[in-house]
């Protein structure tokens, strides 16, 4: 019976929109689609359950709604595809005027690892570090976007990382994790997520650091129009 944050904003009249990964039910009553967004393209769980990278336990549908598009989809192209499909459902918003909310959640870095072929050895970092550096291109598109579209000093962009826990695997480990024994950096890894609000305004001046914990759960009591 929880009301969603995409079913406020389309109670008020915002176009919503998800695109990437799910990974909260993979059924259709808690699909996207039926928790509050007007389109959802992706993938219902983690990639690493389906296909030959990943053992294939389970066959794993791109999904656009509830209609399997694709099944066993290329994870090196993911990045890429939901990128476009987000930046199409931005412009489809802003010609015709309707403010919107728009999530877009990329499976990557989760593994198995994966980049398209721009992408495969830019860093010379390996593969995590080429990751990371197409989710950067992925952001860079979105904001261009805004900027170009003259709609970007009129929102807000969270930005919400949670697979750290990867670093430790491809030797990208930080400071913050340096202390105990690898099963309890994991752990701490875990708790070590990375939030940031694109836009500024009183309460949250460029630049400031905050040492409380925050997260998903809380973006709606704050952003809910």
């Amino acid at each position: 019976d929880e009301t969603t944050i995409a079913e406020s904003a389309r109670s008020v009249g915002y176009a919503t929109g998800f695109y990437g990964k799910w990974h909260v039910g993979h059924r259709d009553p808690f699909l996207p689609t039926a928790q509050g967004f007007d389109e959802y393209y992706g993938i219902p769980y983690s990639h690493d359950l389906a296909g030959p990278g990943g053992g294939g336990r389970v066959p794993l549908p791109l999904l656009g709604g509830t209609e399997i598009i694709e099944e066993n989809p290329d994870p090196a192209f993911f990045t890429r595809r939901f990128t476009d499909r987000a930046l199409a459902f931005f412009e489809g918003a802003v010609e015709h005027d309707r403010p919107f909310l728009m999530m877009l959640s990329h499976p990557m870095p989760h593994v198995p690892l994966a980049v398209s072929p721009p992408f495969d050895g830019v860093t010379g970092q390996g593969i995590y570090a080429d990751v990371i550096a197409e989710i950067d291109w992925s952001v860079g598109q979105v904001f261009d976007t805004l900027d170009r579209r003259g709609v970007d000093d009129e929102l807000h962009a969270v930005t919400l990382e949670d697979e750290i826990v990867f670093r430790l695997r491809f030797g990208q480990r930080e400071a913050v994790l340096e202390a105990g024994t690898p099963a309890a950096r994991h752990r701490q890894a875990q708790h070590q997520i990375r939030f940031a609000l694109r836009r500024d305004d009183r309460r949250h001046p460029a630049g400031g650091v905050f040492a409380q914990r925050y997260g998903a759960v809380h973006v709606e009591a704050h952003a809910a129009p």
